[in-house]
């Protein structure tokens, strides 16, 4: 009852599987147009999917913090191989549930509980900066963390269908 597809036609990755007489489906794809990563859950049930969606990296040298009002864990960085004045790194993930609701289980943890279905979109960027001059200013002083929540709050407005179709088009 298991089953992994990966979709080239439509650049979708799908798991479905059956459980206690509920289908479940997860669908992921990578938007380069809007830059992000979305994940969607569903459950031939209403009501059926409690699960809770977790940021983790080995990298110590970060914050994370989790707003359960906004459904939102933010983290900001450097590497752990970069001085405070390098390279610089922040994610944005952003939960949407249909029925039931999302709450901060803990600082890098959100809880989706009872959902008919839920989306999580993330996006991932650096401060980064291509030089091909010989001064090696590899580091712009832009904040990551605006990129990404801009690609993300963008993303959420346009919502899961337009993401996909926009996505299915680019490929």
């Amino acid at each position: 009852n298991y089953r992994r597809v990966s979709d080239i036609d439509r650049a979708i990755q799908t798991v479905t599987y059956n459980q206690n007489g509920i289908d479940f489906t997860r669908e992921y794809f990578i938007s380069n147009p809007a830059n992000v990563l979305v994940i969607k859950y569903s459950a031939s049930q209403p009501g059926a999917l409690s699960k809770r969606v977790a940021f983790s990296s080995d990298q110590s040298r970060k914050s994370v913090y989790t707003d359960g009002n906004e459904a939102t864990i933010t983290v900001e960085g450097n590497p752990s191989d970069h001085g405070s004045n390098g390279l610089k790194y922040a994610s944005k993930l952003k939960v949407i549930a249909e029925g039931g609701s999302v709450t901060k289980y803990n600082d890098s943890t959100l809880s989706v509980n009872n959902a008919d279905s839920f989306v999580v979109i993330m996006s991932i960027n650096t401060n980064y900066q291509s030089d091909p001059s010989t001064s090696y200013d590899y580091f712009s002083d832009e904040n990551p963390l605006d990129k990404v929540e801009d690609a993300v709050y963008a993303a959420v407005d346009k919502g899961y269908d337009e993401l996909y179709e926009e996505n299915v088009s680019d490929y």
